[in-house]
Formats: C-alpha cells, sequence, structure tokens
C-alpha cells in the first residue's frame, strides 16, 4: 500500500488572491514520515531562467511533477531572535531576480531561497535549522505570515522591511515502503552521501527516474523500479526514513506517480541475437550494468534504441537505420535481472517514440516488464558505497 508524500519546495510570494489558514506553517508527521501542509496553488510560475540543474524548465515539463505557490513572510522577530532565512547568498549581478536567487540557493545546497529588501538573497532549508537560542528547529516561516510586501513586482521593487518573498515548488512524491539492498544494487544510479529526502528527489527528478531511494548515511540512489523489490520488502518500520542512519542495506523508496511521470524508455520485448551480425551494432561498456545506465548512456549518444543482455551488457541502435528485430522474437529474457538477462538474446527498448522501418514478424503485447525473478542465492556481502 502506498503512503501518499506531498512536499513543497517551491516559490512563495504573496497576494495572489488565496487563504492562507492556519495550515500555512504546519509541519506534522504521519505515519512515522514527515508531510508538509504548506500554501498550494494551481497557478503556474514562469522557471525558465532557472538554471539550477534539478529545477530546470526542461526537467519540469518532462515531469510534470511540480507546480508552485506564493506567500511573503516576517523575515525577523526583533533583533535578539535568529532569522527565518540564515543562510546569505549575495546581492547584485547575479541576483536580479527571484529565478536566479532560486538557482544560486540550489547550487549551494539549500532547498529554499528568499528575496529581501534590497534584492538581497537568503536560503534555508525546508526543515529548518538548529539554533541554540530555541528549542525547536527555525523554520522560514517562524514568524508568520504577512500581506504587506509586494511579490508581484519583486524583481523591480523592494519587498519591504524585514519581509521576504520566499521561492518554494511542490514535488509529489509517493512512499513505496522499505526494501532490502545488497550489491548489485537495487535502484542502479548512485547520486551521493548525505542527501536529505528532497535533494535526493530532485536530483532523481532531473535524470528522468522514477523511484529514488535513501539508506544508510543518507545515501541516495535513483532507478526506474524495474529492480526495486528484488531483495523483498520489510515493515515500514524497520527503515529509519527520517533518521541520519536510515538503516544498513535497507532503503526507503519513493515513487513520482504515474500521471505525474514520463517514462525516457520503453519495453519492446525480448529478442534474439547473434554474434557475428549483431542486431544493435554499438557496444557501449560504460552503460553496461543496468537498464538505467545502458539507457543513459546510449541517450547521451544520441541512440534511440538500446538492450540489455547476459551480463547486463549494453548495446545502442538507431531507428531507420539499424533492425533490430532482425533475429527474431526470443522468449525467456530476464529483464529484471541485475546479472544476467541470458545469452544471445536482449531485452530491446526504446528512448522516446521511435518508428523502426523494419517490423518484427511476430510482435509480443507490450503491457509492462516481465514480473520479479528470484533475488540471486550468492549475494556478496559488502557495506554502502
Amino acid at each position: 500500500m502506498f503512503v501518499f508524500i506531498r512536499f513543497t519546495l517551491a516559490i512563495l510570494i504573496c497576494n495572489i488572491g488565496f487563504s492562507h489558514g492556519d495550515n500555512a506553517a504546519r509541519i506534522r508527521s504521519e505515519t512515522g514520515y514527515m508531510e508538509r501542509d504548506l500554501i498550494s496553488t494551481d497557478d503556474d510560475v514562469d522557471l525558465s531562467g532557472l538554471t539550477s540543474t534539478a529545477l530546470s524548465a526542461n526537467y519540469i515539463e518532462k515531469t510534470g511533477a511540480l507546480s508552485s505557490a506564493v506567500v511573503c513572510v516576517n523575515e525577523m522577530d526583533g533583533f535578539d531572535k535568529p532569522r527565518a532565512l540564515p543562510f546569505y547568498s549575495g546581492r547584485g549581478d547575479g541576483y536580479d531576480t527571484k529565478l536566479e536567487c532560486s538557482a544560486k540557493c540550489q547550487a549551494q545546497g539549500y532547498l529554499v531561497s528568499g528575496r529581501a529588501d534590497h534584492g538581497q538573497c537568503w536560503c534555508a532549508e525546508e526543515l529548518g535549522y538548529e539554533n541554540s537560542a530555541v528549542s525547536d528547529p527555525i523554520l522560514y516561516n517562524q514568524y508568520g505570515i504577512n500581506t504587506a510586501c509586494d511579490c508581484t513586482n519583486v524583481d523591480t521593487a523592494d519587498v519591504g522591511h524585514d519581509l521576504v518573498c520566499v521561492t518554494v515548488i511542490n514535488v509529489q512524491a509517493d512512499f513505496v515502503g522499505c526494501f532490502s539492498d545488497d550489491v548489485p544494487r537495487s535502484l542502479p544510479t548512485f547520486v551521493d552521501n548525505g542527501l536529505s529526502y528532497f535533494q535526493c528527489a530532485l536530483e532523481c527528478y532531473a535524470k528522468h527516474y522514477q523511484f529514488f531511494g535513501r539508506q544508510f548515511d543518507k545515501e541516495c540512489w535513483c532507478g526506474n523500479g524495474i529492480t526495486h523489490a528484488v531483495y523483498g520488502q520489510l515493515a515500514d518500520t524497520a527503515c529509519n526514513c527520517d533518521g541520519n542512519d536510515i538503516g544498513f542495506f535497507k532503503q526507503c523508496i519513493y515513487k513520482i506517480p504515474d500521471e505525474k511521470y514520463t517514462t525516457n524508455h520503453i519495453y519492446l520485448g525480448c529478442y534474439t541475437d547473434e554474434n557475428e551480425d549483431r542486431a544493435l551494432p554499438t557496444r557501449l561498456e560504460d552503460g553496461d550494468g543496468s537498464i538505467e545506465k545502458c539507457s543513459e548512456e546510449c541517450n547521451d549518444n544520441f541512440y534511440d534504441l538500446f538492450g540489455v543482455q547476459f551480463d547486463m551488457e549494453c548495446w545502442c541502435g538507431r531507428t531507420n537505420v539499424d533492425d533490430p528485430y532482425k533475429h527474431g522474437y526470443s522468449t525467456g529474457c530476464d529483464c529484471d535481472s541485475l546479472t544476467n538477462v541470458g545469452a544471445f538474446k536482449y531485452c530491446l527498448f526504446a528512448i522516446g517514440k521511435p518508428e523502426p522501418t523494419t517490423k518484427p514478424t511476430y510482435m509480443p503485447t507490450i503491457s509492462s516488464m516481465p514480473s520479479l525473478s528470484a533475488a540471486p542465492t550468492i549475494l556478496p556481502t559488502k557495506a554502502p558505497v
């Protein structure tokens, strides 16, 4: 059963005609995982000028998982209290707009940005920061919502004394569950250590992956979910999803909802190959190891067909040039395998929606990936990287 997680990274700017209400600044915990109830709106905000990789306009267009909201907040509550947005990024050249400010904060690892008086750019983290002056974390909306600032003209006018127009972006993801992991990895693309839930989500979204997971000391892993359950699902309580130590070879996995996600590769079926006459002629060793890696490598080299075979070898081709069906349909491809698809048979995928000139004499029904096979019986014992 999926647990719906709604989180907000977004653009908060004031005076757009919606009711703030008590939910605007509430953070609560449900089912053991943080859910953020913040002001939201269906109004679109132009993010085309944002240069951050994770929040590029191309990414927003492809995933459809982002929407925006706006609000104005009080920056301080007297000179003896800590700032709501504590990290000063800069002003002047490169900080002329709210989008540039947001991109600067993203580049510095902060997921909340704010435009203050005289074009100053300040950053904060979604979950707040610790300060010795108070017992609870300081949140960016710590000192309340205000309607006095002119956020609609924030790029050309001063916001107002001790006021901030904060930029946040709404992203939707479902909590899939807590799963065991091992080597080879069930989500094969490693991003980095120490990433927050939001940072991991954005990194994986930007790479066009539908699934992302966090484990151990906040390691972030991405994948397309084909093998995410290969080592088995655990009770939700077996993973400390909000902790600094999530679990040893245990990971919390999340998924962009299908209606919000557009895949960049399509499964076409299982086909035969021959050693002296390859159906997909180009081998890219940098793509060996997983479907996700092969997809990314072939796409980066301007191929629109790819296949994995044998011990996860990666082969690429082009529609209207190569004939991926030339040796006929096959059976028994273990496409969800992490180690071996099968000898001289390959799982064929298309990147985008190609229209091959040569059609196979027999095409299987394309509805979904094959069901998961049994987990390997011999697994390496290696700590997470």
